[in-house]
């Protein structure tokens, strides 16, 4: 790893090297592992780079990783001591019934000792992230927060959808401007929809006639004719193959859900808390499509 040649060797310079790499480049490597962290690993004295505390603890965390995959060969399962408390999770409501919380219930047959602790959260913007160790966020548009380290993990396509009998007694909008006459199911929290334009994204105010902050009723409500939806495609893909529903396109495409991991900056992550979020990284492609 780069890390721990640069532990063990001081230098930039000479662990470029041992990895076959330029200076610049390994220095950018170096430096983006630390904007991911959230700390500095490394502080300079005199020509050598010497350990911080958190880079210490980290050279740790990896040693350990390194060992145990030397051990334990193809094996998924990994028994960790010292990985063991209490992790306070906060995730969208949207995401409960999903398979995300498969992802999390493999986490916690890997680390028998860690507890998860997880509340349901319905609206972004009255959640109090610092009550939490890590938070997941699901929202349109990028999370921009000084306080605290966003990174996006996944991106959940989304799309509008109305019952064939609805369409058939109110009609079909063909652009952004025929939402106005059309009787839309939303959040409550959210008067808008967002679409992608030639100038950036664009709002829309959309007409609301039943709003819940709850994807899953929203997709009841549209299949009992209430009117069109906005939902990630993952959430509306078997209504559509059963006919319950229909897809919408407009003149203009809709903005995706993001999903987000937020967790504190400037404080040094425990372990667990640390690989959890190492964990969830490395599934990437699986939270992109998320399973009902």
């Amino acid at each position: 790893m780069m890390f721990l040649a640069t532990a063990e060797l001081g230098s930039l310079n000479e662990a470029a090297k041992a990895h076959g790499m330029s200076k610049s480049k390994f220095s950018r490597r170096i430096s983006q592992l630390e904007e991911d962290l959230g700390v500095k690993l490394f502080h300079r004295v005199s020509n050598r780079l010497l350990l911080t505390q958190a880079g210490m603890d980290y050279q740790q965390y990896c040693s350990d990783w390194y060992h145990l995959s030397k051990q334990l060969p193809g094996r998924e399962l990994v028994e960790n001591r010292g990985y063991s408390g209490r992790i306070r999770l906060s995730i969208p409501i949207d995401l409960a019934t999903t398979s995300f919380t498969r992802i999390l219930n493999y986490f916690c047959e890997l680390y028998p000792d860690v507890e998860i602790d997880c509340a349901i959260a319905s609206d972004y913007s009255q959640l109090a992230i610092e009550s939490y160790d890590v938070a997941f966020i699901i929202n349109e548009l990028p999370l921009v927060d000084a306080n605290y380290i966003v990174q996006k993990l996944a991106t959940l396509e989304s799309g509008l959808y109305i019952s064939p009998c609805a369409m058939k007694a109110i009609g079909k909008p063909k652009s952004i401007s025929d939402l106005a006459n059309f009787p839309c199911i939303s959040h409550a929290s959210k008067t808008h929809w967002t679409f992608k334009g030639k100038q950036g994204h664009e709002l829309f105010e959309v007409k609301r006639r039943f709003s819940i902050d709850s994807i899953t009723a929203q997709l009841i409500a549209a299949k009992d004719h209430l009117g069109l939806v906005r939902l990630p495609k993952f959430y509306a893909k078997q209504s559509v193959a059963n006919r319950e529903l229909t897809e919408i396109h407009l003149d203009k495409p809709l903005q995706p859900f993001e999903l987000f991991i937020v967790y504190q900056e400037r404080t040094l992550l425990s372990r667990k808390v640390r690989t959890l979020i190492e964990f969830m990284k490395e599934r990437k492609k699986e939270l992109s499509d998320p399973e009902l």
